[in-house]
């Protein structure tokens, strides 16, 4: 049986043989990575980006599944509305402007399935028993070109005295759909295609086509700005609706995504060159870094995996991993090389000697990520294991590409930048210094912090508010919550049931049912959002028996037979097929209730949903009713994210504790070393909430990637740490060594980490902005804590008695042990 030295003998040993061939076979190496980074390079044309509600679920997901269903069922839910202002009347101008661009819009604009307004609503009434259907504004479109007085006339003959704004207002199929509660804005609303359109096809045939993505949406909201832009009252005009708030995302994180990224790349550029001081010291860790970003979003590319707004986060995290790798192992080399001037030995031995450690700090960060892999939602699992992926990397390139890179480019032997890495040291060496001084007291406040820290944490709220993504100066932020105002609200919660088999929806039974329902959610408030009319069959039932009894409203009601209601509907449908089929299948079983609602944070829409299920439950039977829909997507998210990073925490915190403690060779120092990677990330979480900021899906994120990336500093220490102690016994002298010998790498990665995070303070998203002050802190405090905390704990628990050390080296390692110079 292997004692672990061997293994820790045979780990140096394979990283000392792999620098070597590296080495010797330089052009070779820097060959296939040229290769393999321009085919990875190649894929990047492939990625899609997505930042809607559904792209945050699994395709697998059973509300992702129902939202297909109900798109195959009804179409879109997800509709776009614009509103235009009255200036207090339905005029001709108005109306003229009106129709323009709804023409406009069903000529010119691509995806179009559906366009709505005062142009083409429905006017029902009955003449003689007969059933007639025809358009609010019948004959209008035929008058293009008529003179402006002729027009009004014409108005005035259909509608006198502004009759049609009272019958809009009156009417609870146009009331607070296409006009506005007070009557002073009109609105034109736009469904796009649920399916792509391919060789020419007509969408209706869509269930076999591919669905719209989010690019084609894009396209069609890009081309509805424009026309709106050409618009007479162009700056009174608001627009909203799903399509529009993720166009407008999409492009502010792609804007964002480069903007921070390019400012951490500076950023990261400025330290190398202040701490190295050498060309071949900023373009060598530059070239993992990029290497390593390329190859992670190229196998995304090429797995058809979305940029969602979470990977907004990945630049930064990245280049830290690939700085620190990078710095670690050119520390040992510049030192090696000055000392010596021999290239070819200095970097085989900087790689035996560091690369150990750097695999394990490499590992504990792809454990910490890795365990995303349990996230309900895609855009967190996908973030961990793509981000992973890059970290992998990070680490092969480290140390394969860097000693074929030292072989093939010339780099004198100088020393490095002495003046401020002697400062650097000065302060390492005094924090160590008082923390060893006063072990007791630093360790017992550590433990008060932690527990306190943690209660308080607890009381951190939850958000899914993506409004609060936008500055307040975007446009599309404004006009949604004017038009929230103005319809009292702009969008739909959507309820699908199942009446039990195909022509289920006539029975007067269900529809008494579905009554109650739409009675239930219409007028009301639940959970603090105000829920205005709901639309079902019955407006169009009870429309038509109106009609069809001499336009009595006595007869606004529904009729008490099935037989009748059957032949209700197919009237009809005889005349408004594509109306119908708004709210029921085409087999007459589901139906459809949309329950208007102004917007609200995702994580009262998810209470909101939980008593309206309950009631639907309560009226038509468990399972019978499914609320779905872009808004019950994101009501899902916040709970499914909580549910998923509980889980996400309680896996890294094992499994990096577990790997610790195999790299100690003790299990309770291992467990006790945790501590100082879990204060800063608890001592963080409390800024946040001094701050007021709410965990939201970005920053519900931070523990588990903080806890994967500040193990690398502990590690780092503890790994010196023990190789000193094992040779002396003295935990306060091996402190001391240990931050000699590691404490200005440490530095390095700390302040190049933390200030490519800080870059996000000139982000315009404040997910972003958030997300980047706190894990900035996280890494400062980290390093703080590793060096007043850590030592601390280890004089504690590494008393300097002879038999202690004796027990100490009967447990053997994890890696080899070559002692650094002082």
């Amino acid at each position: 049986m292997h004692k672990p030295q061997e293994h820790k003998r045979s780990l140096s040993t394979f990283f000392a043989h792999s620098a070597t061939f590296s080495y010797d076979q330089g052009k070779w190496v820097l060959l296939a990575f040229m290769v393999f980074l321009a085919a990875m390079m190649a894929a990047l044309g492939q990625l899609k980006m997505d930042v809607s509600a559904e792209g945050r679920l699994h395709e697998s997901d059973p509300i992702r599944k129902n939202y297909a269903e109900l798109r195959q069922l009804f179409g879109r839910d997800d509709l776009i509305l614009i509103s235009m202002p009255t200036h207090g009347q339905l005029d001709v101008a108005l109306l003229q402007q009106v129709q323009s661009l709804h023409r406009s819009i069903e000529q010119d604009v691509p995806y179009v399935h559906e366009v709505s307004s005062l142009m083409n609503a429905r006017l029902n009434y009955g003449d003689d028993g007969e059933l007639i259907i025809e358009q609010v504004m019948e004959g209008w479109s035929e008058l293009e070109g008529e003179q402006p007085q002729q027009l009004e006339q014409i108005l005035q003959q259909r509608w006198p005295d502004d009759s049609l704004k009272t019958f809009l207002m009156t009417n609870p199929n146009y009331q607070e759909r296409l006009i506005s509660s007070d009557g002073d804005y009109v609105a034109i609303v736009v469904e796009l295609d649920a399916w792509a359109k391919q060789d020419g096809q007509s969408s209706d045939e869509g269930l076999a086509f591919t669905p719209l993505v989010q690019a084609q949406s894009a396209e069609a909201i890009v081309a509805i700005r424009q026309l709106i832009a050409a618009m007479p009252e162009a700056e009174n005009i608001s627009v909203t609706g799903n399509a529009v708030v993720e166009e407008t995302l999409t492009r502010l994180v792609f804007n964002d995504t480069n903007t921070t990224g390019a400012i951490a790349l500076s950023i990261t550029i400025l330290f190398l060159i202040v701490f190295f001081r050498r060309v071949s010291g900023v373009l060598m860790p530059l070239l993992v870094i990029n290497g390593s970003l390329i190859t992670a979003v190229g196998f995304m590319a090429l797995n058809n995996v979305p940029w969602t707004l979470t990977f907004g986060t990945m630049p930064p995290i990245l280049i830290a991993i690939g700085v620190a790798d990078s710095v670690h192992i050119l520390s040992a080399f510049y030192k090696n090389y000055s000392a010596s001037g021999d290239k070819r030995q200095a970097i085989i031995d900087a790689i035996q000697y560091s690369a150990p450690a750097v695999l394990l700090t490499s590992l504990t960060t792809i454990a910490g990520f890795l365990s995303f892999a349990v996230a309900d939602l895609a855009s967190i699992s996908n973030l961990g294991l793509y981000t992973a992926i890059a970290v992998f990397f990070a680490l092969v390139y480290s140390v394969i590409l860097l000693p074929a890179l030292i072989a093939l480019v010339p780099i004198k032997a100088v020393v490095g930048n002495t003046r401020t890495l002697g400062f650097v040291q000065r302060i390492n060496e005094a924090l160590v210094a008082f923390s060893t001084s006063n072990p007791k007291a630093i360790s017992a406040t550590a433990v008060l912090l932690l527990v306190a820290g943690i209660y308080n944490a607890s009381s951190l709220p939850f958000s899914d508010d993506i409004m609060t993504t936008f500055p307040d100066s975007e446009v599309t932020k404004q006009d949604l919550f004017k038009i929230d105002e103005q319809y009292n609200g702009a969008g739909n919660l959507e309820v699908v049931i199942d009446s039990g088999g195909d022509e289920g929806v006539y029975a007067p039974a269900f529809l008494q049912k579905l009554q109650q329902a739409q009675d239930a959610f219409s007028n009301t408030t639940i959970n603090g959002v105000a829920l205005a009319e709901a639309y079902s069959v019955l407006n169009i039932l009870k429309e038509t028996h109106k009609s069809l009894n001499n336009n009595d409203e006595a007869f606004y009601a529904l009729a008490d037979n099935r037989a009748l209601i059957a032949q209700e509907l197919l009237l009809f449908e005889m005349s408004e097929r594509d109306d119908l089929l708004k709210v029921v299948d085409q087999n007459f079983r589901y139906a459809r209730l949309s329950v208007k609602m102004p917007y609200a944070d995702g994580v009262v829409y998810e209470k909101m949903m939980m008593q309206m299920q309950q009631k639907l439950d309560e009226i038509f039977g468990k399972d019978q009713a499914m609320i779905s829909g872009a808004t019950a997507l994101m009501a899902e998210s916040i709970p499914r994210a909580l549910t998923s990073m509980m889980k996400s925490y309680a896996i890294a915190l094992i499994v990096i504790s577990v790997m610790m403690a195999m790299m100690i060779g003790n299990l309770k120092i291992g467990l006790i070393s945790m501590m100082p990677n879990l204060l800063p990330i608890v001592l963080v979480l409390n800024l946040m909430v001094w701050w007021d900021w709410p965990l939201d899906q970005n920053t519900i994120s931070i523990g588990a990637i903080a806890l994967g990336l500040v193990v690398d500093d502990t590690l780092h220490f503890l790994y010196h740490f023990k190789q000193y102690y094992n040779k002396s016994g003295d935990a306060v002298d091996a402190s001391m060594r240990s931050v000699r010998g590691c404490g200005p790498a440490l530095f390095m990665t700390t302040m190049i980490f933390s200030a490519a995070c800080f870059g996000n303070l000139l982000s315009s998203l404040e997910p972003f902005f958030k997300f980047g002050v706190s894990l900035g802190l996280i890494t400062l405090l980290a390093l703080l804590v590793d060096l007043l905390v850590a030592p601390a704990l280890l004089v504690c628990v590494f008393p300097n008695r002879e038999k202690e050390k004796s027990a100490m080296e009967n447990t053997g390692f994890v890696l080899d042990k070559k002692p650094l110079d002082n």
